[in-house]
């Protein structure tokens, strides 16, 4: 469990650069869920935003966008003054980017719920969300290919995912073959 108040004490800044990009964020978010491109200044802002987090702290905007993207109700909190979750949130990002066995068990938990909601879509007869999800699956396969120590740790743990590890074959084609997609090995599960 992480305390954020170290960092609150520590990183005096990052609270108000995180409640500054976390408007800029939200006002973005806002735009575009009403159907209008980002405008100019707000780009500006978030840019400016992601410059002073960096300056505090190294790639704090980076682990407060993976913050924002695993949990988008942290950003109108922060915007609106509470920032002790997206603190938290990016300090847990931070651990899970310098981690290879924390980024592994972050796929297998991205993966089993996407895996759950594809079969939900699957036995719905929906199709069409099922290859959505399946194309999430796909893209979070891929991520691996770039993190050499975390697929070697998913690769592992490929059983405990419903993955049947084939000889010689990347995580990415694994998945591709669990979902049915592959074209190299036949469309097998």
């Amino acid at each position: 469990p992480l305390d954020p108040l170290p960092a609150l004490r520590d990183i005096p800044p990052t609270r108000v650069t995180s409640r500054w990009k976390s408007r800029v964020n939200s006002q973005r978010k806002s735009t575009r869920n009403e159907g209008y491109p980002e405008l100019p200044h707000q780009r500006i802002a978030l840019d400016k935003a992601r410059e002073a987090l960096d300056a505090v702290r190294p790639n704090a905007a980076r682990d407060l966008r993976a913050a924002f993207s695993r949990d988008m109700g942290l950003i109108d909190e922060a915007a609106q003054g509470r920032t002790r979750a997206a603190i938290s949130a990016l300090m847990l990002e931070a651990e899970v980017r310098d981690s290879p066995e924390l980024r592994a068990g972050r796929f297998v938990e991205d993966w089993q719920k996407l895996a759950k909601a594809h079969r939900t879509f699957r036995h719905a007869g929906d199709e069409a969300g099922a290859r959505a999800i399946g194309q999430q699956m796909s893209a979070l396969g891929k991520s691996m290919e770039r993190d050499a120590q975390a697929e070697s740790l998913v690769r592992k743990r490929l059983p405990e995912l419903g993955i049947r590890a084939q000889e010689g074959a990347s995580l990415s084609h694994n998945i591709q073959d669990w979902l049915g997609i592959s074209r190299g090995r036949g469309l097998g599960r």
